[in-house]
C-alpha cells in the first residue's frame, strides 16, 4: 500500500515520505492488479497465469524478463543504465502462491476458487 506523508506514524513521532508523482499515478493501477491475483489464486507451481500477469506487467514498464524458473518462476532484471555489472545489484524476492484456506470475507475481490486464498508479500 502506498501512504501520503500525513498517514506515517512512527512510535508517536511523524515521519514524511516522499512519494515520486509516477509511483503514486500506479496506485490505483496496482490496487486493480493484486485484487485480480486475488480473486484467482493459483496454488505453487501452478501460477502460470500469475506469472504470466507479472511478466507482462514488468515489460510493460521496461524490465528486462526471463521466465520459467522452477516451472513458474519470473525474474526481472532492474539495471542502472547500460550497466552489466553485477556488484551493484540488488534483489527482490515475493511469493506470488495460493494457500489452501477458505477466505472468510466477503469482499468483492474474494477468491473466486474455492479453498484457496492468494498471498504477496515479500
Amino acid at each position: 500500500m502506498l501512504y501520503a506523508p500525513q498517514d506515517l506514524i512512527t512510535n508517536s513521532s511523524r515521519m514524511t515520505m516522499t512519494i515520486a508523482p509516477g509511483i503514486l499515478a500506479l496506485h490505483a493501477q496496482m490496487r486493480r492488479w493484486r485484487r485480480h491475483i486475488h480473486q484467482y489464486p493459483e496454488i505453487a507451481f501452478e501460477e502460470s497465469a500469475t506469472a504470466q500477469l507479472i511478466a507482462e506487467q514488468l515489460r510493460r514498464a521496461g524490465i528486462e524478463v526471463h521466465q520459467g524458473f522452477a516451472g513458474t518462476g519470473v525474474i526481472g532484471v532492474l539495471r542502472r543504465g547500460n550497466s552489466t555489472n553485477s556488484t551493484n545489484s540488488i534483489a527482490l524476492r515475493a511469493d506470488m502462491d495460493a494457500l489452501f484456506i477458505q477466505e472468510q470475507n466477503q469482499f468483492d475481490y474474494a477468491s473466486r476458487h474455492p479453498g484457496k486464498d492468494a498471498r504477496l508479500r515479500p
